[in-house]
C-alpha cells in the first residue's frame, strides 16, 4: 500500500486554522446624512468626521485640504459643463496636486492684488479670485447629493458669502459632507446587492505551517515504507499492503 500525501491547505482546514472574516467594515458616518441639506453646519469646524485634525489642516494649509476634497470627486467633462447650473464634475477632479496648486495660485493672486491695490493706505483686502473655483465645487456637491435647500439664487448668494468670508469653514464643511455622502453610497451598494459582504480567509497559528511542501524529484514509486498520509492500494494489488510497524 502507498500513501498519498495530504495537501497543506486540506490539513489546515481540517485543523480549523482557517477563519473567514468580513472584507468590509460598517459605515458609521452614513447615519449622519441629512436629506436636502448639508449634514453639518458651516461653523461645526470640530465636528466629525474630521474633527480637530481637519480643522487644523484647513486653517494652516487650506489649499491642501481643498485638493484632497477635489481628489475625491469626479472631474468635469468640459468648460461649458463646469459653468452649468448642475455641473457633472469639478475642476481638477481626481487630481489632488492640480486642485491644490490651482487653489494656491488663485488665492495668492487675490492676496497680492489686494495688497497692491491698498498699498500705502494701511488697509488689507483680498480679491476673491479663488471664490469661483470653490463655488463650482460646492455647486457640484449640491447637484450630486441634492443639497439644494430653497431658492437657487438665494443658495448661490449664501455660498458666495460663505466662501469669501469663511473659506476655511466652507472647506471643512465640504470635506465632512463628502465623507458622509460617500459612506452612504457604499452602504447602499451593499444593501442593493443583496449579498453578504465579501469574505476573505485569515490563517492563524504558526506561519511555518502554511509553507508549501518541498518539491520532490520524480522517481519510481516505493511501497512498504512508512510515510504520513492517506493509505491507497498499490498498483496491481487487491490486498492493502501495511507498512512495517503498522501491522496489528
Amino acid at each position: 500500500m502507498a500513501y498519498q500525501t495530504l495537501a497543506p491547505h486540506d490539513a489546515i482546514e481540517r485543523a480549523g486554522l482557517v477563519q473567514s472574516v468580513p472584507d468590509s467594515v460598517p459605515e458609521p458616518y452614513a447615519g449622519l446624512a441629512k436629506p436636502g441639506m448639508y449634514s453639518t453646519g458651516l461653523f461645526d469646524c470640530f465636528a466629525l468626521p474630521g474633527g480637530t485634525s481637519l480643522c487644523c489642516l484647513t486653517m494652516w494649509c487650506p489649499c491642501v485640504q481643498y485638493g484632497m476634497n477635489a481628489e475625491r470627486l469626479a472631474p468635469v467633462s468640459s468648460f461649458q459643463a463646469a459653468l452649468a447650473k448642475e455641473p457633472d464634475g469639478v475642476f481638477c477632479g481626481g487630481n489632488r496636486t492640480g486642485a491644490c496648486l490651482t487653489h494656491f495660485l488663485l488665492n495668492g493672486c487675490g492676496v497680492g492684488f489686494g495688497t497692491a491695490a491698498h498699498h500705502g493706505t494701511g488697509a488689507t483686502c483680498v480679491f476673491p479670485f479663488v471664490v469661483p473655483l470653490h463655488l463650482q465645487l460646492r455647486m457640484y456637491l449640491r447637484s450630486k447629493y441634492g443639497l439644494q435647500a430653497g431658492d437657487f439664487s438665494q443658495t448661490l448668494l449664501t455660498d458666495i458669502l460663505a466662501l469669501w468670508c469663511c473659506a476655511g469653514c466652507a472647506i471643512c464643511q465640504d470635506a465632512r459632507e463628502i465623507t458622509i455622502r460617500q459612506a452612504v453610497e457604499r452602504s447602499q451598494m451593499v444593501r442593493s446587492d443583496g449579498s453578504a459582504p465579501p469574505m476573505q480567509q485569515t490563517m492563524v497559528g504558526d506561519p511555518r505551517m502554511y509553507a508549501p511542501a518541498p518539491a520532490m524529484a520524480p522517481g519510481p514509486a516505493v511501497y512498504g515504507e512508512p510515510v504520513m498520509g492517506v493509505p491507497v492500494s498499490a498498483p496491481g494489488s487487491s490486498v492493502p499492503h501495511m507498512p512495517p510497524g503498522k501491522a496489528d
